[in-house]
């Protein structure tokens, strides 16, 4: 029963908006993991500044959340190469890190909190932008492939 639950969840293809929206929360979740850790250990353990170890920190978490949304969100195949996805996935992470450092600073500098707390805050506010972006290019891309 929980192995198929699992299954159904994670490995099943399943195109959904609702489905991929659970899977980008689960992958999303880790990649956030994965930036918010990276970022804490620049500025805490390193002592970068806390902007350039936003950097750092959202790098990694483009990287693994790349990785996991192939594997588990948006599974099919498109038509362009992997370097030319990877880039428009970057372009989408690029706009985020706007939003993510944006908010990142507004936090820290006007609001005085911490900057890890900030961090929090601000990987939150990049969350719906990266799902839709991310889900607007998947549809046109399917899209063109389906009308070639």
């Amino acid at each position: 029963m929980l192995k198929k639950l699992l299954f159904d969840l994670f490995i099943k293809k399943n195109d959904s908006s609702g489905m991929q929206l659970f899977r980008y929360i689960f992958a999303g979740g880790i990649a956030a993991a994965v930036n918010i850790g990276t970022f804490a250990f620049c500025t805490e353990a390193l002592s970068i500044y806390y902007l350039v170890g936003n950097i750092f920190g959202f790098a990694m978490g483009l990287v693994s959340n790349y990785i996991l949304c192939k594997l588990f969100v948006f599974t099919d195949a498109i038509s362009i190469p992997k370097a030319g996805e990877f880039i428009l996935h970057g372009i989408v992470s690029i706009i985020s890190l706007g939003i993510d450092t944006s908010v990142l600073w507004s936090c820290t500098s006007f609001l005085g909190l911490y900057p890890l707390a900030s961090k929090l805050v601000a990987t939150g506010a990049g969350f719906l932008w990266n799902f839709s972006g991310r889900k607007i290019i998947y549809v046109k891309l399917k899209q063109s492939d389906t009308e070639q």
